[in-house]
């Protein structure tokens, strides 16, 4: 069971690197976000952050669409579970 454990940690870690430099920022900064939150936390509990991320990626005008791309990301890499209605937990 650890070995599993170990290996399933080391994927979610690897697919921060198959990411090109952009992607993997943002990425890194949900989970930074995700990171200062309680074990349960909503969608908009991240979009609280709306403000630092647009200054952290000026260019991007779509920051809510890409928070939650990005949600779906670290869903698919079992960091969090998407619970329904705007609720997630982490793993």
């Amino acid at each position: 069971m650890l070995k599993e454990s170990i290996i399933a940690e080391a994927k979610k870690v690897r697919n921060l690197y198959n990411n090109s430099p952009e992607k993997a920022k943002w990425k890194i900064e949900v989970l930074k976000i995700i990171d200062r939150l309680e074990g349960r936390f909503s969608l908009q509990d991240i979009y609280n952050y709306t403000t630092s991320l647009e200054l952290l990626f000026p260019e991007n005008k779509h920051i809510k669409e890409k928070i939650r791309q990005q949600l779906q990301f670290i869903r698919d890499d079992g960091i969090i579970i998407f619970i329904g209605n705007g609720k997630y937990k982490k793993t």
